[in-house]
């Protein structure tokens, strides 16, 4: 690709100072790939095929020496380059969507490359890593003059390697098998200077758009641009082509050039765009899902507890209407979500009345939860035998979604194999031993029994199961359930990675194309058994309300060498991670309406990949394949045991909070903190006062600048944190001191408890797994091992609210030591658990609050942040689910404006006996009979 104008070959990094300019002659950005390259590369699948990793274009066919052709014609991008004949297929890799560490040409193969007709005194230059962990570089050179051989190879950084013609001719290199170039030029030394080209001015037109333009009075110069402090930190220049927008805020560093004059003085200007979160402080909206009243009558033992939804649409007239028995119990122009009624027994039938503008627009009968918690019996399946023992099945994660599109929750739950010996009278005891049947840790050998994987109604109607076959190993790493609606036909999907002998609930077996559906693919590797560490992987999205296998596709990325990964034997490739998120696909009707799309994840010690799917109704299609596989780059080695779905820059996309680092709503790399890896992370809006979200994660590496931290969600920046030099196994992040403002943050690292911003505030650390909006304060509730327990104070222990192990003989989801599932279920704004009862496996049971509350707060099912979370809440170490908000600031507000009404006829001695409502963004005050309402966005930060 033929270049004219001078560049200086040097990063526009945050240290670069003017080096020497050169006038460059030849220039490829093998980087950079057009959308026709990528075409023709898709089109030719004689010479080209898409590598199972994605991102990349890899030889089909041996190289023969000839200049690379697409489609038949020359590839623009690598015009004039020779590569060596006898690459074999496979070995060279055009790299276009790989991230900045990874976009380029790779080859694995030690053959030369050549450049034609060039003249003694001419200068080569180009930018090179090694493809893995080993240190690769230049090993021989031809008709060149420069340092080359071991002492000048590189690992996974790139390196500047730079050589000078010796004589008139061709010229070629060798290098080392596994190397990734970019950015390759053929210059020469500038003898005179016709002057300094004029420095870029940089101009943005500020709010609402801020549209950066780059300008320099030098009449025919180019100018090349990095942004840093941007979220990614662009390491190497892009040329300016025309104005760009900016969505947050970066320092810009531009220079200019122009052939046969010396290069500009760097310009550096900071351009700040605010952070601007459109639901700061309130439920964040988006493609809420439609729900009935969830109505619940809960026996307190000194009452019955009658509570239901609000819902984020619902009309500012909104008013309710409760029946005991066909009697009105409740006052007219009832307002709240909940009412004791002490004259209620577990005959009575509760029936509640939706009212707006003197119309009644629905009727709901309430669930009896007699004993404090609503009973699903469930057809527990019988166990069996693999080559490591019997093994029994014990209910796991459960999902609730609308899978008929009634607007009631259904229950999608797994049956994990379970060893025999587990102890019916102790719950909480761990089942993941080696060398047995049941469910495992990928560390540990073993034959696992078959998943299953069931649908209930909320009546225990069986709908169907699906049974996940010999080759999905069990344990918490292996199959991440994703429940919800993907295609937005208003029933729910459920998706998850299958293989040959996964059979759906209609018995057909999943299979694609030959692959032998009977085939075992587990085997024994070294003193290692029971691992899947060969055979087809896919993805398949199944009917909630049928089980019926409805789309498969190829699992990306494929196993490929388990090496790679970092061990010998499966474990870390066999890490996933599952998440759905709106990343920018929408309906085809033409409406634009949001869709979600499913985000597919494999591991996170090392090698990182996370994989955005489409699902259309009929079929999975790839929205992108984000892939970190060097050291140092990306997501590599960044993931946690979890992950997290958050719209943190404000852009109304999510973007997947992946560890230590996040991934763009787009795939690309928002930041990474270099932290690692960790067991526990929490993403919320935990302090209140700063503009946007935070993250609250624990680290397991022992060189980690921090064990605990809190950061800024959107830039990486740490707020607070504690050094560690260890292992750090939990951390919690939850509001649980009303006099801290904010929430407060601790681990198992030791007893402190810290305020957001890192203060110790106490020594009695609570529990550290769970938290739980339970007794009808706004503070939060602390859940671990099936007990639900509040915090009391800096100087006191704390208060065991319920125990549902002692209390009822419910199971707790085993290895996690967490419910089986806590969201807002039904019934108000607080949250429910679902556990099992152990001794026999045969029922879930979800508890729900005896506490009446004084605060009506749409359901929060209805903020989209915690709607995600309830999706991704049990992959694999389960995390509990957050608010997008600060909920006492949402409380708090109310009041505030309340107390603030002169005009709407309430004296001050009047507001507090006046009912406060939050609907939506509207405001409604009532009192006696008379009802107020306000209008417009009562909160912000």
């Amino acid at each position: 690709m033929k270049a004219n104008l001078s560049l200086s070959l040097i990063l526009l990094s945050a240290t670069t100072a003017n080096a020497q300019i050169y006038d460059t002659l030849q220039y490829w950005p093998l980087d950079t790939y057009s959308e026709a390259t990528i075409a023709a590369l898709a089109a030719d699948a004689t010479h080209w095929t898409l590598n199972s990793k994605g991102g990349r274009y890899q030889n089909v066919t041996a190289t023969d020496g000839t200049l690379l052709a697409a489609n038949g014609s020359v590839i623009p991008e690598t015009d004039g380059i020779y590569f060596g004949a006898g690459i074999s297929a496979g070995q060279l890799l055009l790299c276009f969507n790989r991230g900045t560490s990874g976009n380029g040409v790779q080859t694995q193969a030690d053959k030369s490359i050549t450049l034609k007709d060039l003249k003694a005194g001419q200068i080569v230059s180009f930018e090179l890593r090694s493809s893995s962990s080993a240190n690769n570089g230049i090993s021989t050179i031809t008709n060149l003059t420069g340092d080359f051989g071991a002492d000048t190879y590189t690992g996974p950084d790139f390196k500047k390697f730079s050589f000078t013609v010796a004589a008139d001719g061709d010229v070629s290199w060798t290098n080392t098998a596994g190397v990734i170039y970019r950015h390759l030029a053929v210059c020469q030394d500038i003898a005179e200077y016709d002057g300094q080209v004029s420095a870029p001015t940089i101009q943005c037109s500020g709010a609402p758009d801020y549209i950066v333009t780059l300008s320099s009075e030098t009449e025919g110069s180019n100018i090349l641009y990095t942004l840093v402090d941007h979220g990614t930190i662009q390491d190497y220049p892009s040329a300016y082509t025309g104005p760009f927008r900016l969505t947050r805020s970066a320092r810009l560093r531009a220079q200019a050039f122009r052939d046969g004059m010396q290069a500009s003085e760097v310009t550096e200007q900071r351009i700040e765009v605010p952070l601007v979160m459109p639901y700061a402080g309130r439920p964040y909206e988006l493609a809420p899902e439609p729900l009935r009243r969830g109505v619940i009558a809960t026996n307190t033992g000194s009452g019955w507890l009658v509570n239901w939804r609000r819902l984020i649409g619902d009309a500012a007239s909104t008013q309710f209407r409760l029946y005991r028995d066909g009697t009105l119990i409740s006052a007219d122009g009832f307002a709240n979500t909940n009412l004791l009624d002490k004259s209620g027994s577990a005959t009575a039938q509760y029936v509640l009345e939706t009212w707006v503008d003197g119309q009644r627009i629905g009727q709901d009968t309430a669930l009896m939860l007699a004993n404090g918690y609503w009973d699903i019996p469930i057809e527990r399946p019988d166990g069996g035998t693999t080559e490591s023992g019997d093994f029994v099945y014990v209910p796991g994660d459960c999902m609730v979604a609308d899978v008929d599109g009634d607007s009631i929750y259904e229950v999608v739950m797994k049956w994990d194999p379970c060893n025999p010996s587990w102890n019916a009278a102790s719950p909480t005891a761990v089942n993941d031993e080696a060398n047995t049947a049941g469910q495992k840790d990928n560390s540990l050998s073993g034959y696992t029994g078959p998943v299953l994987i069931d649908a209930y109604r909320m009546d225990g109607t069986h709908l169907w199961r699906i049974n996940l076959g010999k080759n999905i190993r069990a344990g918490a790493h292996y199959t991440q359930l994703m429940v919800y609606d993907l295609d937005g036909d208003g029933r729910a999907e459920v998706a998850c990675k299958t293989a040959p002998g996964t059979v759906d609930a209609l018995g057909n077996h999943v299979v694609m194309g030959n692959d032998d559906p009977s085939a075992d693919y587990r085997g024994t590797n070294g003193s290692k058994s029971g691992y899947v560490i060969d055979g087809p992987e896919y993805l398949t999205v199944f009917s909630g309300l049928t089980g019926q296998a409805l789309a498969t596709t190829r699992f990306l990325p494929p196993r490929d060498t388990i090496s790679n990964w970092g061990d010998t034997y499966g474990n870390r490739s066999e890490r996933y991670l599952g998440c759905v998120a709106y990343l920018g696909n929408t309906s085809a009707d033409g409406s634009d309406r949001p869709l979600p799309s499913l985000v597919m994840c494999r591991g996170y010690y090392t090698s990182a990949f996370l994989w955005a799917v489409d699902f259309d109704g009929a079929s999975l299609n790839t929205r992108w394949l984000h892939c970190s596989t060097a050291a140092g780059y990306g997501a590599f080695g960044e993931g946690a045991h979890s992950q997290s779905v958050a719209d943190v820059d404000g852009d109304g996309f999510d973007e997947i909070i992946y560890g230590s680092c996040t991934i763009d709503h787009d795939g690309t790399l928002l930041y990474r903190t270099g932290l690692g890896h960790g067991d526990a992370l929490h993403v919320g809006d935990f302090m209140p006062d700063r503009d946007g979200l935070e993250v609250m994660m624990v680290h397991e590496e022992t060189s980690a600048t921090y064990g605990v931290e809190m950061r800024d969600a959107l830039t990486g920046e740490h707020l607070s944190g504690v050094y560690a030099g260890s292992d750090v196994g939990r951390g919690l992040c939850a509001d649980i001191d009303a006099s801290s403002r904010g929430a407060e943050y601790w681990s198992s690292l030791s007893n402190d408890v810290y305020s957001a911003d890192g203060v110790s505030l106490s020594t009695k650390r609570p529990t550290v797994n769970f938290r739980t909006y339970w007794d009808g304060d706004l503070q939060d509730e602390l859940t671990e091992k099936g007990a639900i327990t509040k915090w009391t104070g800096r100087n006191s222990s704390i208060q065991t609210l319920v125990n549902m192990v002692s209390k009822y003989k419910a199971g707790v989801d085993l290895i996690k030591y967490t419910p089986c599932l806590q969201a807002d279920i039904f019934g108000d704004w607080r949250e429910e658990q679902i556990y099992y009862d152990y001794a026999t496996c045969s029922h879930l049971w979800i508890f729900s609050t005896p506490y009446p509350t004084d605060y009506s707060l749409p359901t929060l099912m209805h903020d989209h942040q915690y709607r995600m979370a309830t999706v991704w809440q049990t992959s694999a170490y389960n995390q509990p689910p957050h608010l997008s908000f600060h909920l006492p600031d949402y409380a708090q507000s109310l009041a505030n404006e309340a107390a603030a009404i002169s005009t709407l006829g309430i004296s001050t001695a009047d507001v507090p006996a006046a009912r406060i409502v939050l609907q939506g963004n509207q405001l409604h005050i009532q009192r006696g009979g008379r009802r107020y309402m306000l209008s417009g966005q009562m909160l912000g930060k």
